[in-house]
């Protein structure tokens, strides 16, 4: 726990980017394997990190930002990673299924796997309200109060 807490508490935001100063490949390729290797729930990683680095996608990207501070990060920065989610990874189960089988997981246990996915990736209010229930009856943590 203490060395989570370190990563955590080093962590800050930048103001300011050095345009000319580019980031050397060595270390954006560290950074997208260790995006790889990033947990999820049922190892499905709903996610794609884009790095944008020419200045025009830059300017597009930053159109998007909610505030003109953000937008300028985005313009200054030499790159900017862009992280998209996902949201219905259930078209990942095929592979994620595969390295399972590939990794020596029993096929019979890796089959409950479709079920699972389908049930936490589905949309809806019947499927929320299911959800929050059976998340706060197994929780040893009391639900966050809902805002009126």
């Amino acid at each position: 726990a203490e060395a989570f807490r370190h990563v955590v508490m080093q962590r800050h935001a930048a103001a300011a980017f050095d345009a000319t100063r580019d980031v050397p490949e060595a270390i954006l390729e560290d950074i997208m394997q260790l995006t790889r290797r990033a947990p999820s729930s049922f190892n499905i990683q709903p996610w794609t990190c884009v790095l944008v680095r020419s200045a025009a996608q830059r300017e597009l990207v930053g159109r998007a930002a909610l505030s003109e501070s953000n937008r300028r990060r985005v313009m200054d920065a030499p790159l900017t990673a862009v992280f998209c989610a996902d949201l219905e990874p259930a078209h990942a189960l095929p592979r994620v299924k595969a390295e399972a089988i590939a990794r020596g997981k029993d096929a019979r246990q890796v089959e409950d796997l479709e079920l699972a996915v389908g049930y936490y990736a589905t949309h809806g209010k019947l499927a929320s309200l299911v959800k929050g229930v059976a998340a706060n009856a197994l929780s040893p943590v009391a639900p966050a109060p809902q805002p009126e």
